[in-house]
């Protein structure tokens, strides 16, 4: 090899080495944006499974809830029911007292109204308790997918922060033989420079192929690591798309939570509202025993049904304290 040769080829040698420097930063650089990225993957995925802790609990709340309350609006119902029956034979009663029965036809229309007014609260409370419990069924699938999605997320994050490990591990150890090359690389080049002053101070070829088998190896561990480190880059990428998905989803049981609560709230409005009836149907059946007793002999069959609507609307006013 000529001397020109000798000098290009170590020029290019020098050139190499400073390339796999930076290649090795590189490496270090972007496995540590992919530690970043895996730090945060994992907390995502633990902030994730405890607001589905918080979930499920408040849902299974909510689920007992809405089957203590469908036991109480069917039990009103068929209170409900058994009044409307019971207004029918009212005004049975008032027509058979003639005169003395006016008064009877009045509360006997208002427990009919009564009673058509607590049927529709019911029927729109079974609405909201349908619609609350179909969303339960719909947050508890998404839960469920949730939790794989976030169980991938922190397998994955896992996995990165193993990989990222490897990479620092392995660049300290090229670090030191990175030194040791660049330092013999300007040994050489330094002996390259005495060459023309006339000075020979180590054995410049051996030294040269020597170095050479260095860089080689250096070249290969850094590649690996860069494969490592690209690896790892790109699985807490795809980690921090699955934590977005994951926080989508939260997000969207949460909106179902929410929109079960508003749903809740409205049937709390409603139970206030049928007890609110239940209270003025007991009113009414104080009423309708004075126009028993104003009735005489004709209102002894409306005396039973003033003492009936009595057990109704306590009845009812029971059964809505117990939803």
């Amino acid at each position: 090899m000529g001397v020109e040769s000798q000098y290009s080829a170590r020029n290019t040698l020098a050139t190499s080495v400073k390339v796999l420097r930076e290649s090795m930063d590189l490496d270090v650089d972007n496995a540590a944006q992919a530690h970043m990225l895996a730090v945060r993957a994992s907390d995502t995925a633990q902030e994730g499974n405890d607001a589905i802790t918080s979930m499920r609990i408040s849902m299974s709340g909510i689920t007992n809830d809405s089957k203590n309350i469908n036991s109480s609006i069917i039990e009103i119902n068929q209170l409900a029911l058994q009044t409307h029956i019971l207004s029918m034979n009212a005004q049975v009663e008032a027509a058979y007292a003639g005169v003395s029965g006016q008064g009877f036809a009045i509360v006997s229309a208002e427990m009919r109204r009564l009673a058509e007014a607590i049927e529709s609260s019911t029927k729109t409370i079974s609405k909201l308790l349908n619609s609350a419990v179909q969303q339960m069924k719909d947050a508890t699938v998404l839960i469920d997918e949730t939790e794989t999605t976030l169980d991938s997320l922190k397998f994955n994050a896992e996995s990165v922060t193993g990989m990222t490990d490897e990479v620092s591990v392995s660049a300290k150890s090229q670090s030191h033989l990175m030194d040791k090359v660049e330092a013999d690389v300007n040994l050489l080049l330094d002996n390259d420079k005495g060459l023309d002053m006339g000075e020979v101070n180590i054995d410049a070829e051996e030294f040269f192929w020597r170095l050479c088998a260095e860089t080689d190896e250096l070249s290969s561990n850094i590649g690996k690591a860069l494969d490592l480190s690209q690896n790892s880059h790109m699985l807490a990428t795809k980690s921090n798309e699955i934590a977005t998905d994951g926080v989508e989803k939260i997000e969207k049981v949460g909106d179902m939570v929410t929109n079960v609560a508003e749903d809740a709230r409205k049937i709390t409005s409603f139970i206030t509202t049928i007890s609110q009836i239940a209270r003025h149907a007991h009113i009414l059946s104080l009423n309708a025993a004075v126009e028993s007793a104003h009735a005489g002999e004709k209102g002894r069959g409306f005396s039973v049904i003033a003492s009936e609507m009595r057990k109704l609307s306590e009845a009812i006013k029971g059964s809505t304290s117990a939803a």
